[in-house]
């Protein structure tokens, strides 16, 4: 039986990838992805739901979880009809209480409807196009040996990246919910409605995670190329940094690393934040386990999991604490509560946190006390030592990083002068005696190649300052202080 069910689910597979070259298929992209895309009446799209490898109903159909939608009425009403696989003809149909016509794939009933009406007499007129940085499965090669990091159910393997716009091939990091979960037929719908109901969270989380990655570049924030998500397993395609995550590093290196190396750590990321704010992107999970060392020795901060876009959170929703453990260490005392408040200073307050960490040889504070006698210490003001090593400037600045008053706190323009001054005082030694640039795989970028970059940032931050300013003031205020009521975070990515 089992062989059996593994034989049939690959054939569905195979009537799947059919349409996966398609421009009009959108793979596993949440309805509320695709929504917006809709404009006029006759647009239309093809997308699968998590269920697209399922099981056979009582009329002997599979029900694959592909669903053709179309915008019968404008505005924003949208017919999804349901494809079905007619497991004893082994043909598609669209489901209804009508016998309709079958088909041998799904790409062959699409085509006929695209010249014949649908149930209900609606016609297909204009298929709404899938974005760029959809990725097809083809393109993404890997060895699931190459483990690079792992989560709860995600894992990150090196792997490479056939880019079919740019016809070159790049070495990348991939996220997937975890290998050994996906290599079987029976994987997506396997084991108990827990097990299930966690997996299925971490896929929305990582669709998630690709929506808010795909607008951003900037020399501190890892590069992301793009998601494969035709079928599972879901996979986002972004930099690999050969460095590793800044965290090891300071461990490792500890007593090696010179204070204006450090600073060079502080102020990349600064600039990272101070980027992501500007994008109305609250990070929510900063940590030097989540900023990596890229390929030519720059910070970058990655992990965006717990991310918010400010104007998806400004509804105020009931908080059920999850049972997991919070990184509590980085958190701001106003996250705290049962219902937590989340801003630009939150994360401000986990910056603060960051610095200690680059200055304590990546030690996190308090590292033997119980997470609810920090939490509570932090609640009545109560903060770590700053670490001897520290700048005065800098542990000036962490002190105010750390204000329990979120409006006392810096914002990450103020950071980033207070942390260039400091650079002036406190230079970074000569590039042959950075510690990054003895990591395997980190190499110095050419005087040339460090000019140009230099030019083509000095360009894009005067056109971001040209567009800051046409904004208005008051939206400005309101993205910078206004903390917002936010559900809990996923579950899978909780740590102390």
């Amino acid at each position: 039986f089992l062989r059996q069910n593994i034989f049939e689910k690959a054939a569905q597979i195979v009537m799947v990838e059919s349409i996966e070259g398609e421009c009009w298929y959108h793979g596993l992209r949440p309805k509320g992805d695709v929504a917006p895309l809709f404009k006029d009446v006759g647009d239309w799209l093809v997308r699968a739901t998590k269920g697209s490898i399922s099981i056979t109903d009582e009329r002997n159909d599979v029900k694959t979880g592909i669903v053709l939608s179309v915008m019968i009425e404008a505005p924003n009403k949208i017919f999804n009809y349901l494809l079905h696989l007619n497991k004893a003809t082994n043909m598609w149909v669209i489901a209804s209480t009508r016998h309709l016509r079958e088909f041998a794939t799904p790409l062959e009933l699409i085509e006929y409807y695209e010249e014949n009406d649908l149930p209900g007499g609606y016609r297909l007129l204009k298929p709404v196009p899938r974005p760029r940085w959809m990725i097809s499965h083809s393109c993404v090669h890997f060895d699931d040996w190459d483990l690079i990091g792992r989560g709860h159910f995600c894992d990150v393997l090196r792997g490479k990246y056939n880019d079919p716009f740019k016809r070159v091939i790049i070495d990348v990091a991939i996220k997937f919910v975890h290998l050994q979960c996906q290599i079987n037929f029976r994987l997506w719908h396997g084991g108990n409605d827990s097990t299930r109901s966690k997996r299925e969270e971490a896929h929305d989380c990582m669709m998630k995670e690709a929506r808010i990655m795909m607008s951003y570049k900037h020399r501190n924030v890892v590069e992301f190329y793009g998601v494969a998500c035709d079928r599972p397993p879901v996979m986002i395609v972004m930099e690999l940094c050969p460095g590793g995550n800044l965290e090891t590093h300071l461990r490792k290196m500890s007593g090696s690393i010179m204070p204006g190396e450090r600073i060079v750590y502080c102020l990349e990321i600064a600039r990272g934040l101070r980027y992501l704010h500007r994008k109305n992107c609250i990070h929510g999970d900063l940590a030097c386990r989540n900023c990596l060392i890229s390929k030519h020795g720059e910070i970058k901060v990655t992990d965006f999991g717990l991310s918010k876009l400010v104007d998806e959170i400004t509804a105020e929703t009931k908080i059920l604490r999850p049972q997991d453990r919070l990184p509590v260490r980085w958190m701001a005392p106003e996250t705290l509560a049962r219902i937590p408040l989340y801003s630009t200073k939150s994360d401000v307050w986990s910056y603060g946190v960051v610095c200690y960490e680059i200055f304590n040889n990546g030690e996190k504070p308090w590292p033997y006390l119980e997470a609810k006698i920090i939490a509570k210490s932090y609640k009545n003001g109560k903060l770590p030592n700053i670490p001897s090593a520290t700048p005065p400037q800098i542990a000036k600045m962490m002190t105010r990083t750390w204000h329990l008053k979120t409006e006392r706190r810096p914002n990450f323009d103020e950071i980033i002068v207070t942390l260039t001054k400091a650079h002036g005082a406190i230079p970074p030694p000569p590039p042959e005696m950075r510690t990054v640039f003895s990591l395997e795989g980190v190499i110095r970028r050419t005087p040339e190649e460090e000019k140009k970059l230099n030019d083509e940032e000095m360009k894009v931050t005067t056109s971001a300052s040209l567009l800051s300013s046409a904004s208005s003031a008051s939206t400005a205020e309101s993205i910078e202080t206004s903390p917002t009521r936010i559900s809990a975070f996923p579950f899978f990515f909780f740590r102390i």
